[in-house]
């Protein structure tokens, strides 16, 4: 009878170390089917994002296209003189559209 109930125990200690392994594997498997969830999710947003960014983008180019844009830019310098013997360079930069 004690070998019976020792063999039992032994089975008993066995199924609860395969239940831990299989309550451990799921865990792992709900983590995976999240970190998927969630990536589709961001896939999705940032597929949303890139159509409103085309959208404005041709919205954008429409405005621009009839008119004509023009951008320059100036650069002026200037030595000024200083009571000491150095003279000091002034740069300027103008940006015009």
């Amino acid at each position: 009878m004690n070998e019976h109930l020792a063999f039992l125990r032994k089975r008993l200690h066995y199924a609860e170390n395969d239940l831990k392994s299989v309550i451990a594997s799921f865990d792992v498997g709900l983590r995976t089917v999240t970190d998927v969830t969630n990536a589709q999710k961001m896939t999705d947003d940032a597929r949303t994002e890139l159509e409103l960014y085309q959208k404005g983008t041709s919205a954008l180019r429409s405005c621009l296209l009839p008119t004509s844009l023009v951008i320059s830019l100036s650069t002026s310098t200037e030595r000024i003189s200083t009571d000491n013997a150095n003279d000091v360079t002034k740069t300027s930069q103008r940006l015009s559209v």
